[in-house]
């Protein structure tokens, strides 16, 4: 920041329009203007998918980090957005990378992790933690490869008019196919009998179960690897005791708060109280089958999915038991599945 940088002392809601105005006008933040609070604090960058809103929450309570840095993250979601989303003035004053291992010719098209930490100045911190996206340890009733069309999403828009929010993503308000609901779907089965192979202990043989897990804790092991931060030996610590994630693409609030710690000890921050977040990332939650709590004793319960998800609960808004959820999914899928 130079002597002729303007300080803009505005509430935070308002700066982001400020910002466009003067950025329209050739200007640049952080070399001819920053916001009050941030005068000098170091800038830190978040690169990710979604979990990184997680971690950002988690890092902000932090008063060691939250007195040294602002954040500006940037989201790995796709959606049309390619290449390398951060601006270079926001990379020239960058201090502190933290960066999911983001793969070269991701699906995405977005930059890669390595790609993007070579375009880091040189004294640059950079962390780098394993993307637990698509780790499935726990949801062997998943059908892999499958997705809802477009034109099924389209015509669901018609038949749930109000729920504009979550038929704007891919897969509807359901990111997964479960192949026994769909058996209701098709009409081989009762929702009754979906019910019963949700809560049948011998669906799925053991050894396959184990197998799933296995297979997923290899793939965060092989991903960590290439990471500054592990995890997988805190999965293996408390995965019968805790609800570690939603689905097979996202983690709970408690896995990533670890893994926010574990970054937060890297970069010489104190964690000086237990963290607790309220539950963000489960607007696509699906229940743990019982086959699967038999095969790798799993001891926490899920009476509720999808709680304080409203948009993601045709039935009811304070999250839904399986038999409601079952329900959602046959009537949400019947219109339109292919």
């Amino acid at each position: 920041m130079g002597a002729s940088t303007i300080v803009v002392a505005v509430h935070r809601n308002a700066y982001s329009e400020i910002k466009k105005k003067y950025e329209d006008k050739g200007l640049v933040e952080f070399t001819d203007f920053v916001f009050w609070s941030d005068v000098n604090k170091k800038l830190a960058i978040l690169y990710g998918n979604c979990h990184m809103h997680v971690l950002k929450k988690v890092f902000l309570v932090n008063p060691d980090f939250a007195r040294q840095y602002v954040i500006r993250d940037y989201g790995v979601y796709g959606y049309g957005v390619c290449g390398d989303i951060i601006p270079d003035n926001v990379k020239k004053h960058c201090d502190l990378l933290i960066t999911q291992d983001i793969k070269e010719n991701n699906s995405t098209g977005v930059i890669s992790a390595q790609a993007l930490c070579k375009k880091m100045p040189d004294e640059c911190k950079i962390v780098t933690i394993p993307n637990l996206y698509k780790v499935n340890l726990f949801f062997p009733q998943i059908d892999k490869g499958k997705e809802y069309s477009k034109k099924h999403i389209e015509s669901i828009g018609i038949v749930y008019p109000e729920r504009l929010y979550q038929i704007k993503w891919e897969s509807g308000f359901i990111e997964c196919r479960d192949k026994y609901i769909e058996l209701a779907v098709k009409g081989k089965f009762s929702k009754e009998d979906v019910l019963d192979m949700m809560l049948d202990k011998k669906l799925i043989s053991c050894e396959q179960i184990r197998k799933m897990f296995n297979d997923g804790i290899d793939k965060i092991i092989a991903r960590e690897s290439e990471c500054d931060i592990k995890i997988s030996d805190f999965i293996l610590e408390n995965y019968k005791e805790k609800q570690l994630f939603y689905d097979p693409s996202h983690p709970t609030e408690t896995l990533l708060c670890e893994m926010g710690k574990r970054v937060l000890t890297k970069i010489g921050c104190r964690c000086l109280r237990p963290m607790y977040l309220e539950p963000i990332l489960n607007d696509t939650e699906l229940f743990i089958y019982e086959c699967v709590n038999e095969a790798l004793g799993l001891k926490f319960t899920q009476e509720y999915i999808r709680v304080g998800q409203e948009h993601a609960c045709l039935t009811s808004s304070g999250g839904v038991n399986r038999e409601e959820f079952i329900s959602d999914v046959v009537e949400w899928s019947k219109e339109g599945l292919q």
